[in-house]
C-alpha cells in the first residue's frame, strides 16, 4: 500500500474514502476552488444562507475541509459545526426535562468543551450573548459564522415531537433578531427542502446555494491534487481516465442544465463515489511505485470491480446492522433498483417501509451513498446514487474471495455507530450495537464499556424505563469510578438519581443529587 503525505508531515493516503472530510483534511481536499468562493460570498453578505444538495455531493466535507479553513485565513471568528443530532454518550437522564434536544446537540458541536449539563440551561441567544464581540479595524464587530450541518435530520427524526422543531425554529430566528453580527448556514440534503421551506419566511427567506457533483475537470482535481501533495504523481491521461470510468463522460464536456429533477448532469461525479474508489485502488498499489501510470491503472483501477466491492461493504454492513440477509438484501437492490435494460429503478419511501423492507435500511444504505432520496409529487422516492452503480450492484458477489466484504467492527466503530442510531431513534439498532460494545470489551477496555453502559441507559431513559436505566447507569458510574473520572461519576450519579424519582424514591433520588453535586 501506497503510504505518505509530505503536507503538514502527515502520513496518511491522499483520500479519506467514504467518511467526511474533517477540518485537518483541507491538505487532501480538492476540485471545489469556485464553490468555496461563491459560498464564502455568500454567507458573508447574508444573515441565513442554505446548502443544499443531494447525499454523496460533499457538502459536510466543502464545509469542513474547504469554507471553513478558508475563513479562518480570512481572521474571521467562525464557530465548529453544529448538527441537530448530538452523538455522545453523555448520560441524557442527567439533563432538565423541559431542554430543547435540537438546542442541546447544536449548542455542544458549537462548544465542544462546555459541558452537557450548561449547555441544556441555555437557548442560542443566550450562547451567542456570551461570545465575546471583535471589532475590525474600522471599529466595526467582526460577523459570527456559524453553521447547522445536517439540518434534514430536523424533519426526518420520529422520535421527537413536532414541538421541540418549532421551539427550535423559533430560538434560531429570536437569536437572529437579537445578534445582527451572526451568519448562519443551515446545510441540508436537498429531499428535505421541502421541509425547509415551511420555514423560510421565519428564517428571513434565506439565499439557496445548490451544491451540484463534481464536474469531470474539477473531479481530476480531486483525484491528482492530493496525490501530488501526499509526494506521488499521476502520469498525463491517467487521472483523467480514472475519472472516465467513473462518470461515462468526458473532461472537459460541456455540462448542460436541467430542471427535471435529475440528480446528475451528463459527465458528473459523485464525490463519495469517487472516494470510494480512489481509496480502493490506492489500498491495492504497491508500496513501492511513486509514479501511478497505464499500467497500474489497468491492474488495480478496475472501476467497476472497485463500485461493486463499495456496494458489497455497504450491503454486508447495513444487513448486520438490521439483522436481515445480505443475499436477501443484494437480491432487493437489484429487483428494485437496477431494470433489464441496464438503468436505474426507482422505489418510493411507504409510510414505514420501502418494497418490502424498513424504511430505516433504504435510509441506511443512502447513508452509505448507495441509493439517493428524492420528492417526486409530494413523496419520497429512491434511486442508485449513480448510474455507474448499476452493473456493480448486478455484479456485487459473495463468493469466497471477494474483496467486497465488511470487515468486522472494533468496539469503538461498534459505540459509534450505536450512537447514530441514537441520535436516529432508532432504539433497537442502538441497543444491540451498544451491547455488542460493551461485551467486547469486557476486560480490554473499561472507559469504551462505560460509555457503551451509558449509552444503554439512555436508551432506556428514551424507552421511559427508569428502572432498566438506573441499572444501566450504576453499571456505567462504578468503571468510571474504577476509571477515578470523577466528572463522568457525577454527571451519573445525575442521572440515577433522576430516575429514582422517576421511580418514586424521592430520598434515595434526592440523595443522589446532592451526592452529584
Amino acid at each position: 500500500m501506497i503510504i505518505g503525505a509530505t503536507e503538514g508531515g502527515k502520513d496518511q493516503p491522499p483520500y479519506v474514502g467514504l467518511r467526511p472530510y474533517r477540518r485537518e483534511d483541507d491538505w487532501r481536499f480538492a476540485g471545489r476552488d469556485a464553490e468555496i468562493a461563491e459560498v464564502i460570498a455568500l454567507w458573508q453578505a447574508s444573515q441565513v444562507i442554505v446548502l443544499c444538495g443531494p447525499t454523496g455531493a460533499g457538502k459536510t466535507s466543502l464545509l469542513q475541509a474547504g469554507i471553513l479553513p478558508h475563513l479562518g485565513l480570512l481572521r474571521a471568528q467562525v464557530l465548529p459545526v453544529g448538527r441537530p443530532a448530538r452523538i455522545s454518550a453523555f448520560p441524557i437522564a442527567a439533563l432538565p426535562e423541559q431542554h430543547n434536544p435540537y438546542t442541546l446537540a447544536v449548542l455542544s458541536g458549537w462548544a465542544p468543551a462546555d459541558s452537557a449539563t450548561r449547555l441544556a440551561s441555555l437557548t442560542l441567544r443566550d450562547f451567542l450573548r456570551g461570545i465575546p464581540v471583535r471589532a475590525d479595524s474600522d471599529g466595526a464587530q467582526r460577523p459570527v459564522f456559524a453553521a447547522i450541518d445536517q439540518a434534514e435530520k430536523l424533519f426526518l427524526d420520529p422520535a421527537r415531537p413536532g414541538s421541540c422543531l418549532r421551539a427550535f425554529i423559533d430560538e434560531v430566528t429570536e437569536a437572529l433578531d437579537d445578534q445582527p453580527r451572526l451568519r448562519l448556514l443551515l446545510s441540508i440534503r436537498e429531499d428535505a427542502l421541502d421541509d425547509l421551506r415551511t420555514f423560510q419566511h421565519a428564517l428571513g427567506d434565506p439565499a439557496i446555494y445548490a451544491l451540484r457533483p463534481l464536474t469531470p475537470d474539477a473531479a481530476v482535481s480531486a483525484v491528482r491534487q492530493p496525490a501530488e501533495r501526499a509526494g506521488y504523481a499521476f502520469s498525463p491521461g491517467v487521472a483523467e481516465e480514472l475519472v472516465s470510468n467513473i462518470s461515462g463522460g468526458k473532461p472537459g464536456g460541456q455540462v448542460k442544465d436541467l430542471h427535471d429533477g435529475d440528480a446528475t448532469y451528463p459527465g458528473e461525479v459523485e464525490p463519495a463515489l469517487l472516494q470510494a474508489v480512489c481509496a480502493g485502488f490506492w489500498a491495492t498499489l504497491p508500496g513501492q511505485e511513486h509514479v501511478i501510470d497505464f499500467r497500474l491503472l489497468r491492474r488495480y483501477g478496475n472501476v467497476p470491480q472497485l463500485l461493486a466491492d463499495f456496494c458489497l461493504r455497504a450491503v454486508t454492513t447495513v444487513a448486520d446492522d438490521h439483522q436481515v440477509p445480505v443475499t436477501g438484501l443484494l437480491s432487493w437492490l437489484r429487483r428494485n433498483f437496477t431494470t433489464e435494460k441496464g438503468t436505474r429503478g426507482v422505489t418510493e419511501e411507504g409510510k414505514t417501509e420501502t418494497a418490502g423492507l424498513p424504511n430505516a435500511v433504504a435510509r441506511a444504505l443512502e447513508d452509505w451513498h448507495v441509493l439517493r432520496a428524492f420528492r417526486r409529487s409530494g413523496r419520497r422516492w429512491y434511486e442508485l446514487q449513480h448510474d455507474c452503480l448499476v452493473e456493480p450492484v448486478r455484479q456485487a458477489s459473495l463468493e469466497p474471495g471477494s474483496t467486497g466484504l465488511a470487515a468486522p467492527s472494533t468496539p469503538a466503530e461498534q459505540l459509534r455507530a450505536a450512537e447514530i442510531a441514537l441520535a436516529d431513534g432508532d432504539l433497537t439498532l442502538a441497543e444491540r450495537l451498544a451491547a455488542d460494545a460493551a461485551r467486547s470489551t469486557a476486560e480490554t477496555d473499561l472507559r469504551l464499556r462505560a460509555e457503551a453502559e451509558s449509552l444503554l441507559g439512555n436508551v432506556e431513559h428514551a424507552r421511559r424505563q427508569p428502572a432498566k436505566a438506573e441499572t444501566r447507569y450504576r453499571h456505567a458510574a462504578a468503571l468510571f469510578e474504577a476509571l477515578q473520572d470523577t466528572s463522568a461519576v457525577a454527571g451519573l450519579l445525575a442521572a440515577i438519581g433522576q430516575t429514582l424519582l422517576a421511580q418514586g424514591r424521592t430520598a434515595e433520588g434526592v440523595d443522589k443529587l446532592q451526592a452529584a453535586i
